[in-house]
């Protein structure tokens, strides 16, 4: 028995070419801006692509605005504010594992809790950042951001 293989579908194929492009452009317009952090200038470049403001992150990601705003410095990030920023943003794995790498982070293989953020974002790829937290905190393990100031827009009420 032969296999066949069927080919990408017109909008797999738009899809793809359009990650590629996209992330062909933040490499550019990365090397142009070598002065400063390529972490802090990788979250700026998603944010601003994304159409995001540091307001609507904030409420998407449960990160607070101070540590969006060292974000958007440089500096250094545990794995869990990385993924908190990226799911937000939902940004491919591409993206995130490049953001990583620009952060000094990564995944490890043998830490159980970073194998389970990986099976998340492979299986639940529509999951919001509240989601996940709700789902490591029934399982027992620490959310990626703590849900501090979900009650301010209650009282503002």
């Amino acid at each position: 028995a032969r296999f066949m293989l069927s080919s990408l579908q017109a909008s797999q194929k738009k899809k793809l070419r359009k990650v590629l492009k996209e992330h062909s452009k933040e490499d550019i317009k990365l090397q142009s801006n070598s002065g400063s952090s390529p972490f802090a200038e990788a979250v700026k470049f998603h944010m601003k692509r994304c159409k995001v403001t540091v307001e609507t992150l904030a409420e998407r990601s449960g990160l607070g605005l101070t540590t969006i705003g060292r974000m958007r410095k440089g500096g250094k990030f545990k794995i869990e504010t990385i993924l908190a920023f990226s799911v937000a943003l939902e940004l491919e794995m591409p993206f995130i594992v490049d953001l990583m790498q620009k952060a000094g982070v990564q995944f490890n293989p043998h830490n159980a809790v970073h194998n389970m953020y990986l099976t998340i974002l492979d299986l639940l790829p529509n999951a919001n950042v509240f989601q996940i937290n709700e789902f490591l905190k029934e399982e027992g393990f620490t959310p990626w951001t703590q849900e501090r100031d979900r009650l301010q827009d209650i009282e503002a009420i």
